[in-house]
């Protein structure tokens, strides 16, 4: 994956959350917002942003590294972490 193509999965990424947080206002007027995590696997290692909604638009933080595929042990840490995640 190219830097370019790293760019062209946080566009998604972010186009895709702010249709969510619509829809959620939308579908329950009175939702309070939680923060939504949003992967990326890059070239077998995995991170993770947050979006979080507030008054003026949406905030994406990160990357977090999550894990990778690289060794067993490092697929057990990404597996727990995506558990951790939900």
């Amino acid at each position: 994956m190219t830097d370019g193509d790293l760019e062209d999965a946080k566009i998604q990424l972010g186009v895709w959350v702010a249709a969510w947080f619509q829809r959620m206002r939308l579908l329950f007027p009175h939702y309070t917002t939680m923060p939504v995590p949003l992967l990326i696997a890059r070239a077998g290692i995995w991170t993770v942003y947050y979006a979080c909604e507030h008054e003026n638009g949406i905030s994406i933080c990160g990357p977090v590294m999550i894990g990778d595929i690289l060794t067993l042990a490092s697929i057990y840490n990404l597996l727990a972490s995506l558990k951790a995640i939900g």
